[in-house]
């Protein structure tokens, strides 16, 4: 588990790094890795504009043969705007949002590495369109 103090873009744009090497560590398509990279950097981005104080955890994720990365942030807000998580939801795979009475939230989230390809699937071609030979 590696975790990042969040307190301005420059720690954003690290933690984004580091999450975007795992998923790749894990095999991570481009796609995927491209999609927890950008969840990871705009939900940190989203907390320093709000939060006193905000620390993110980065770690590999296995349940049930399935395996992922999890990322959870903590922060205590300044005022009465708390962070708007839900457009993450498109992102990833799991999302939850706690929220207790002293201004606290916990955001997590997790992307699966999906599953190889089955073999009855179409063999993609090894040029683009146009490149053939």
């Amino acid at each position: 588990m590696e975790t990042f103090l969040i307190t301005k873009p420059s720690d954003a744009i690290q933690a984004r790094e580091r999450a975007r090497e795992m998923a790749k560590s894990l095999g991570f398509g481009l796609v995927d890795q491209t999609k927890l990279a950008f969840a990871v950097s705009e939900m940190a981005l989203k907390l320093i504009a709000i939060a006193d104080v905000c620390r993110m955890t980065i770690d590999y994720f296995l349940k049930e043969e399935k395996a992922g990365i999890e990322v959870s942030m903590y922060e205590r807000h300044r005022n009465a705007a708390s962070v708007d998580a839900e457009w993450a939801a498109q992102l990833v795979d799991d999302l939850d949002v706690n929220r207790n009475r002293s201004d606290e939230t916990r955001i997590t989230f997790r992307k699966w590495r999906k599953a190889a390809e089955s073999d009855d699937c179409v063999p993609c071609p090894a040029t683009a369109a146009g490149e053939e030979e």
